[in-house]
């Protein structure tokens, strides 16, 4: 369970309330230029925790969320039927009391990594740290079978399945509402892709930024250290495919599995590797010709250029789990903000700095937009 919340990487703000604030009253900025983003670096709260390994698992183990804003927020879960006759869960909070003049809630979606939930340490830290920065509704959206009902169609999510993701922010949010999108890991190449895929839409579904952390941008790269031997395969990779393998074992028991052509439970049975993994489930399931195949279709970095709204991303370059030759220069992207530091680990970064980072992130493009 830990290392679900692993996956799913907390960001936090670069820069706290204090640091940044917001005039009431701003005209909008038509060329937002997200590299003038200030923010301050991250230093680990204490020189033992620098290493990738106790920053990662830490992550998850040490990070304590303030929980006290939703004293004045109300909670309520969603169901999403979609059209392949599935559904998907999001978990929503509302602020409670409203300012008269506010017509339009500005509204931040949450996406998760692998295998985790919008209950984890990660996203409560991460949705603490937004409305903090003003944001008034939370909507964490669960990947299928990650909400605690097992989904009703073979697979659930992958890398780069954004239908869920464009099907709630196209159908089921207020046009009208500015819109902040976050993921980390898994959850983060995913909104990067499908911003990619809406390009110039996403200005008429009033998406204004994007804050994403550990993103990776390459999965051909990043598989193999995933699964590389030692630490990784025996810990890491070892704790996903528990979850993965035990799902994909339920839904051929249910016999979801049957459209299949040449599926082998068997052969899932047997995966030691996410790698294994993907070839033999998820590749066959959304037509993938192998893992190669969907790694390349679904990594994020071919939909950069296409990107139209302002986003920031934070990863470090001792993530254990990627390797760092995937990293895409900011320059090379005009609408993003890179942010890569040296330590961190995978969705670690532990104080807190990633959080308020994001946040602030937020904050900076409601002010240099007007909104």
């Amino acid at each position: 369970m830990i290392f679900r919340a692993v996956l799913v990487a907390t960001p936090l703000f670069m820069l706290h309330s204090s640091a940044f604030s917001a005039p009431a009253a701003t005209k909008p900025t038509k060329n937002l230029n997200p590299k003038l983003f200030p923010h301050t670096p991250y230093v680990p709260p204490n020189p033992l925790l620098n290493n990738q390994h106790v920053q990662t698992i830490g992550g998850a183990f040490l990070r304590d969320p303030d929980l006290t804003f939703k004293a004045d927020f109300e909670e309520s879960r969603v169901r999403i039927p979609t059209p392949d006759g599935d559904f998907f869960d999001v978990d929503i909070l509302r602020r409670r009391r409203m300012k008269a003049s506010s017509t339009h809630p500005k509204i931040a979606v949450i996406l998760h990594g692998l295998e985790s939930t919008s209950t984890s340490p990660l996203c409560q830290s991460l949705s603490s740290s937004f409305v903090k920065q003003g944001i008034d509704e939370i909507h964490c959206v669960c990947f299928r079978g990650c909400s605690g009902s097992p989904n009703l169609t073979p697979g659930g999510y992958h890398l780069g399945f954004t239908d869920d993701l464009k099907q709630y922010l196209t159908d089921h949010l207020p046009q009208s509402s500015p819109k902040y999108l976050s993921g980390f890991s898994l959850g983060a190449n995913v909104i990067l892709k499908a911003l990619g895929e809406l390009s110039s839409s996403a200005s008429t579904l009033h998406i204004k930024s994007a804050s994403l952390l550990c993103v990776p941008f390459d999965c051909s790269l990043c598989q193999p250290k995933l699964d590389s031997p030692g630490f990784n395969k025996s810990v890491y990779s070892k704790n996903f495919l528990k979850t993965l393998i035990a799902k994909t074992v339920d839904q051929h028991s249910r016999g979801l599995m049957n459209s299949i052509p040449d599926f082998d439970i068997n052969k899932v049975k047997k995966c030691t590797t996410i790698g294994e993994f993907d070839d033999c489930v998820v590749a066959p399931i959304y037509s993938f010709t192998s893992n190669q195949d969907y790694y390349r279709k679904s990594s994020c970095s071919q939909y950069l250029d296409s990107i139209k709204v302002p986003f920031l991303v934070i990863n470090a370059n001792d993530d254990p789990f990627f390797d760092k030759g995937c990293y895409v220069e900011e320059e090379k992207v005009e609408m993003m903000k890179a942010i890569y530091t040296e330590e961190g680990g995978h969705c670690g970064y532990l104080g807190g700095w990633a959080e308020e980072t994001m946040g602030s992130f937020f904050r900076w493009t409601m002010y240099e937009d007007g909104v």
